[in-house]
């Protein structure tokens, strides 16, 4: 109560508080701090992904889309970085089999063909010559059978050997050469 002979206490308002009592004031909540309530005693931080940039705050306001906070109390919101997606004004690691550019981009998956085998990733990597990925979101890709090969990378399925020809190693199939026939597969030529 600021004023003397006052036969009431007066409380607090919203956005200040007084934690000792029979001061004649309230002080403000600060940045990143707020107060929905009145006559209380403290001053609540803004919340992971929420923000207060002013005095005598009320409330925190969300951070916007592509940016977010790490810290209970933050005054701002800064913009997500590549290898992170934004979800509710926090930023979150972009997880296995998926990319992210970061700002206010969601997550994207790996195409077929790509793989992605570590969180945070900021782009995918192509299957190399012998290997491939079929699926959206791959995090890794698969060697080639024994009957099959793939000469180019970023491929999303093997060749079958074919008859005529031998595998050598997973990324060519070789002819059989003269005088000596193969029915494809895993099998090698034989003497005709």
């Amino acid at each position: 109560q600021p004023l003397g002979g006052a036969h009431d206490c007066l409380q607090c308002p919203r956005g200040k508080y007084q934690a000792d009592a029979g001061l004649p004031f309230c002080l403000p909540c600060i940045p990143g701090m707020y107060q929905a309530d009145l006559g209380h005693t403290i001053c609540h931080k803004c919340l992971v992904g929420r923000y207060q940039d002013q005095i005598n705050a009320t409330s925190c306001t969300t951070c916007p889309s592509g940016y977010s906070n790490a810290a209970n109390g933050s005054t701002n919101c800064n913009v997500v970085p590549p290898g992170f997606y934004s979800s509710q004004g926090e930023a979150r690691k972009c997880t296995h089999g998926y990319f992210c550019k970061g700002a206010d981009t969601n997550q994207t998956a790996c195409d077929p063909g790509q793989y992605a085998n570590t969180q945070g990733s900021i782009s995918c990597i192509q299957c190399a010559p012998g290997m491939f990925a079929e699926s959206p979101g791959s995090i890794d890709c698969k060697d080639c059978d024994s009957d099959e090969y793939q000469r180019n990378s970023n491929a999303t399925f093997c060749n079958k050997v074919q008859p005529g020809y031998y595998q050598s190693g997973t990324t060519t199939q070789v002819a059989c050469p003269a005088g000596k026939a193969g029915s494809g597969g895993f099998q090698k030529c034989v003497d005709c």
